[in-house]
């Protein structure tokens, strides 16, 4: 039995649709955290940092390179720049040290302590 023209759009329209809704639902649980749910934070090294999000939901932020020039060990204080949703995603969040922007690289949850 031969496949319809309609059948065969079809078909190709779910290949390529399906794995990029797939694609974007695992990439935002896995890239974003809410930045007003974070609690508290730790610096790690100068180009990470940890931070506690709602009851203990840990996660490790990596930072940019820009983090080691701007010596973010020393640095008391930070703040977080998420994009205009309030979420703080790998490639487009900010960490703000100093009155400098760093880029967040990525984000990964850690087992719980």
């Amino acid at each position: 039995m031969q496949p319809t023209k309609r059948g065969v759009l079809v078909g190709l329209c779910l290949m390529l649709v399906g794995p990029v809704h797939a694609q974007e639902k695992g990439t935002a649980a896995q890239n974003c955290i809410e930045s007003n749910r974070i609690n508290s934070w730790r610096v790690v090294s100068d180009r990470q940092i940890d931070v506690v999000m709602g009851a203990n939901r840990h996660y490790r932020l990596s930072l940019s390179l820009a983090a080691e020039t701007a010596a973010l060990r020393s640095i008391s204080q930070i703040g977080f720049k998420p994009r205009s949703d309030g979420r703080l995603c790998a490639g487009t969040g900010f960490v703000i040290a100093d009155g400098r922007l760093i880029r967040v690289e990525s984000i990964d949850l850690l087992p719980s302590p």
